[in-house]
């Protein structure tokens, strides 16, 4: 533990979080504090806030905040231990192993690696001239389909002209063939190489980072050939970790926001979606999705919840509209679903693709079909629907069973609307229904009214609360760890985050310290993301760290907060007693509730 926290705390030291965020927004200084708008949640009035003194960032806007590692994984949708990785290099300081585990290449495979990268990335580009350069049946291929130039030069589309060009190009460059044969760019047959994608159309394959890792090649010819054919699995390619398009939807997050994602099969796909318009396509290269892939979705996703561009997670799979596209699509929604991300499907007529349908149909039919997306239940619900005869007792009782299984897992108000559905089709009646899910969902109940006074009081009282663990994380000396503040907070999520001080004050004593809030009780605090703490209840640690103590913010408005809570604890103890004792008569509870009065009484004498 201490050689990893002490090393966080060191390149946090050595990174000057201003300069951080400056690569991303402009920030102008007022007073002791930078200000910009948030390039979390691009808005359009400045409520983000960077300290220099603290090293911590927050925005008033989207609630969301922490320090260089936090700003850096949330901007670039990256894992904490990647941003750590970045922020390292950039320091010049080497990972400790540790941190590394398995993550980490000895040093004479990582190079192994860049070599083959470095190959594929001139392969590339020597592709990509060979397109927009000479007159071939790639560029007219890609008139054809009405691609644009730019749309060329996002994607560095190229050409391979046949078996051996590129082969002559990168031994020129130094590159030795068994090289250029690891990388998956070549093949050989007997003493002969040969170019895999020789006269197709060739696609790089380009990971979150911008490495080229491999190739897919479109035949252009109707020829006795495979119509795709992408480089094999090696080192550095694996198809069921790369999410295609992935890094040009990451910058299109950091420039604008990303309001959902949609994934298809292809990178085809992907390419005609893009050039219709539609930049946030991200393609899973031909196969089911892997939990991987999810998580990397999630990631590129995930947004704060209270930002005006926040999605939920939101995504549409827009697979083909044939047997096997169905298929993947069903694979594809457990492993999204499972990750935390919420699910639509684009239905697409035809058997068709969504190459051909933007071809076919236009980009404007296919974003009314993005509109009338089915949700995952409905579409799971139709999809089960094909397999059975709803015109016979036997079909309609099996469907009903499935179709309840399949809305069993969500929540009562969902699985209530989805039964309706079912009722729709069966004909059986609701409750009959109800009873197969194992459900009995009470008529509903009038909602309670609004109540402004109560929930301004609450507010204030929440307010207080926050203030107590603000001092303490600001070092206040009238502001220590108790035993009995998390019962006076009485709040489960305020209980959390205090646990979360008191775990970072504990790292601080057992590096040394005094158990204040210091450098190394971030970096305690950083540790524990990802781990069993909620990302709301992390942000509160951060929001509270940057709260600024004014003038009336000192140990009087502290202890008469304490002094409310304990009145406010007692009170409610006495009252729980006392229901208690009119139940059951138990004279023993007589005594619990004097000794509670007394403690009142003390508390009164003392005072504030």
């Amino acid at each position: 533990m201490s050689d990893f926290t002490n090393f966080i705390s060191n390149l946090l030291a050595k990174t000057d979080i201003v300069s951080l965020v400056s690569r991303y927004v402009s920030l102008q200084k007022k007073g002791g504090t930078h200000w910009g708008c948030c390039p979390l949640h691009h808005e359009k009035t400045p409520s983000f806030t960077v300290s220099d003194s603290k090293q911590l960032f927050y925005c008033f806007g989207c609630q969301t905040g922490g320090n260089a590692i936090t700003f850096l994984s949330k901007i670039e949708s990256v894992e904490s231990i990647e941003a750590i990785k970045m922020l390292a290099e950039s320091a010049n300081m080497k990972m400790p192993e540790r941190a590394m585990l398995d993550e980490i290449d000895s040093s004479e495979a990582k190079r192994r690696k860049e070599a083959l990268k470095q190959i594929l990335k001139e392969a590339a580009i020597y592709y990509h001239n060979n397109l927009v350069q000479t007159d071939n049946l790639a560029g007219k291929y890609l008139k054809n389909r009405g691609i644009t130039p730019n749309i060329i030069k996002r994607f560095g589309l190229g050409y391979s002209k046949d078996f051996s060009a590129v082969i002559n190009h990168l031994e020129n460059l130094g590159h030795s063939k068994q090289d250029m044969r690891s990388a998956g760019l070549i093949g050989q047959k007997a003493d002969t190489y040969y170019d895999n994608f020789a006269y197709r159309l060739v696609v790089p394959i380009i990971d979150d980072k911008g490495a080229v890792r491999g190739f897919g090649g479109r035949i252009l010819k109707d020829e006795d050939f495979a119509k795709y054919k992408n480089s094999p699995q090696n080192d550095i390619f694996d198809k069921s970790e790369i999410l295609f398009g992935a890094n040009l939807v990451r910058k299109r997050k950091q420039r604008e926001g990303l309001p959902y994602v949609i994934i298809v099969e292809g990178y085809m796909d992907a390419i005609a979606l893009h050039n219709a318009g539609f930049d946030m396509a991200i393609a899973s290269m031909g196969t089911a999705l892997t939990a991987r892939q999810a998580k990397e979705i999630k990631l590129l996703l995930t947004a704060p919840e209270t930002s005006p561009n926040a999605n939920k997670f939101l995504c549409y799979i827009s697979f083909d509209g044939d047997i096997s596209g169905q298929k993947a699509t069903i694979k594809s929604l457990e492993i999204l679903a499972a990750a935390g991300l919420s699910v639509k499907v684009i239905s697409l007529p035809d058997k068709l693709d969504p190459d051909d349908v933007i071809n076919k149909y236009g980009a404007e039919y296919y974003e009314r079909l993005r509109k009338n997306a089915l949700e995952l239940t409905e579409f799971m619900l139709s999809n089960a629907k094909k397999d059975y005869d709803l015109g016979t007792p036997e079909g309609k009782s099996a469907y009903a069973k499935t179709a309840v299984n399949i809305i069993k897992k969500f929540d009562p108000v969902k699985i209530e609307e989805y039964l309706k559905l079912v009722q729709i089709d069966t004909k059986y009646p609701l409750q009959v229904l109800r009873t197969q899910a194992e459900l009995y969902i009470q008529d509903d109940e009038p909602p309670v009214a609004f109540q402004p006074h109560e929930n301004k009081a609450k507010e204030k009282q929440t307010e207080a609360k926050e203030f107590i663990l603000a001092s303490i994380i600001a070092n206040k000396p009238y502001a220590k760890t108790r035993a009995d503040i998390p019962e006076l907070l009485g709040d489960t999520h305020l209980q959390r985050v205090y646990n979360i001080i008191v775990e970072c004050l504990k790292s601080d004593i057992a590096q040394g310290g005094n158990g204040n809030w210091t450098a190394t009780a971030w970096a305690a605090f950083h540790q524990l993301q990802g781990g069993s703490y909620s990302e709301h209840e992390m942000n509160t640690v951060t929001r509270l760290g940057s709260y600024q103590h004014i003038e009336g913010d000192g140990a009087e408005k502290y202890n008469s907060i304490i002094y409310s809570l304990e009145m406010e604890l007692l009170d409610k103890k006495i009252t729980q007693l006392t229901e208690e004792f009119n139940k059951t008569n138990d004279y023993n509870l007589l005594n619990e509730i004097k000794s509670l009065q007394s403690k009142i009484q003390e508390l009164k004498k003392q005072g504030v």
